[in-house]
């Protein structure tokens, strides 16, 4: 499990809306530790997994992306340090 993870305020909220349909299957359960180890375990790892697959996917679209532009400026005829100037000032700050 990536511990960076919990730090996501998305990742958090869909955790506690899991969790109030989680403790309503603890019934099924002879025991509390039954119930996390066979079920809710389970479907927090497959959860947090998802979240890691969708991110991945989205870190790879916007590596290409970046990469398609600074290929593009390389290849194009007007100066070089204009143009990482213009998408140096577009791109999103993290």
């Amino acid at each position: 499990m990536n511990p960076l993870l919990m730090r996501d305020k998305n990742i958090i909220n869909k955790i506690r809306v899991q969790w109030a349909i989680w403790q309503n299957h603890k019934r099924f359960y002879p025991d509390i530790t039954m119930w996390w180890e066979r079920y809710v375990k389970k479907l927090l790892q497959r959860l947090l997994r998802q979240e890691t697959r969708e991110r991945t996917s989205n870190l790879r679209i916007m590596e290409n992306h970046l990469y398609e532009c600074l290929y593009d400026i390389i290849r194009s005829d007007t100066p070089k340090l204009t143009n990482f100037r213009r998408y140096n000032s577009i791109r999103p700050r993290s």
